[in-house]
């Protein structure tokens, strides 16, 4: 058996392909680049390697796809694989017939070699979703550079939403949920509040995408936070944990437990959506939810739990809580570099 590992390297909208070379297996068939793991190689290393011998680029190992065993007549192969990026290059065709960057639907028409065609078969959604995040995460670093630079000129008129075009899906015991971006706090807040707006938007908002998302519905947590708690978040994250002393990951939505975490929680009607209800149940508990994403700044850890906590003595949103966030998001930021 041959190991060996491919590269599904993507750019915009777009995955990257070559076609074999005439007169070699497969000749003509289209295949993600890659080749044999040599002696004393990691796949990784391997991976980088092919890249740059077969198309001059340099590329980033995102994430491992699949691992696809395939038979040929002659011989089998192992395949690992991997989502990249592109680092340093354009990519040449130094060794294939042809090489185009091609959209997955475009792709997947294409006549490609078999254990690429299996690996598409597999994981062909995971990719759309990989893409869709990706591009979703693009717009958003776009709009707030684009923000940033007009605060700059006070261009504040001009100011983009980013969360509007941070829509991404994922998908949560095979319920696909379509997820948005929320920010820390709007951006009236921040100029009700700041004393520098350019430098307090680009604190809270560059590389920020990740940090709160939430199901993206007519009735999310990201509109009843604004309603009900005055944009704060550690409200929020309290509330949650209540819903949590009510859900594990084996609960159903029944009439019981509507009415109890209607009883209980200040934003049961959002919490009650099905795909919202069933994403917040896949974390399991409040210390799955944080750890998962990456909340553990913005609350304090008891022993080995997590508790939420009221971050100023009042319950609006005010000078004091405004000053706390920006202590608590510089922390953040910094644990995340």
């Amino acid at each position: 058996m041959i190991e060996g590992t491919a590269a599904v390297i993507h750019k915009d909208e777009k995955l990257l392909v070559c076609q074999r070379p005439e007169g070699k297996r497969c000749e003509l068939l289209w295949e993600f680049p890659g080749g044999k793991i040599e002696a004393g190689e990691t796949p990784e290393e391997c991976l980088i390697r092919e890249c740059r011998e077969e198309l001059g680029v340099t590329i980033e190992i995102e994430q491992l796809l699949r691992k696809v065993e395939y038979e040929y007549p002659e011989i089998t192969v192992n395949i690992r694989f991997y989502f990249c990026k592109l680092i340093v290059g354009e990519p040449t065709c130094i060794e294939h017939n042809d090489i185009r960057w091609r959209t997955l639907d475009k792709i997947l028409k294409s006549p490609l070699c078999p254990a690429d065609k299996k690996m598409l078969e597999l994981a062909a959604e995971d990719i759309r979703r990989i893409m869709q995040f990706n591009i979703a995460k693009q717009k958003y670093d776009e709009t707030v550079d684009y923000n940033i630079c007009n605060f700059r000129e006070k261009a504040y008129d001009k100011y983009h939403d980013p969360d509007d075009s941070s829509l991404y899906e994922c998908v949560v015991d095979g319920l696909t949920i379509t997820l948005a971006q929320d920010g820390l706090c709007s951006i009236n807040r921040i100029k009700a509040h700041s004393i520098n707006i350019v430098s307090d938007y680009e604190l809270i908002r560059k590389n920020m995408f990740d940090c709160l998302v939430w199901p993206a519905y007519a009735m999310s947590i990201n509109q009843m936070r604004s309603a009900k708690y005055d944009d704060r978040l550690d409200l929020l994250l309290l509330d949650i944990e209540k819903f949590y002393g009510i859900v594990n990951s084996k609960t159903e939505l029944t009439s019981l437990i509507t009415a109890e975490i209607f009883k209980n929680c200040e934003l049961g009607r959002a919490y009650l959506f099905p795909n919202t209800f069933y994403w917040l149940r896949s974390f399991c508990n409040f210390d799955g939810f944080i750890n998962s994403r990456k909340l553990q700044e913005f609350v304090e850890k008891h022993g080995s739990h997590f508790h939420a906590k009221k971050w100023t003595n009042s319950i609006i949103f005010d000078d004091c809580y405004y000053k706390v966030l920006l202590d608590k998001v510089t922390v953040y930021k910094n644990l995340c570099k």
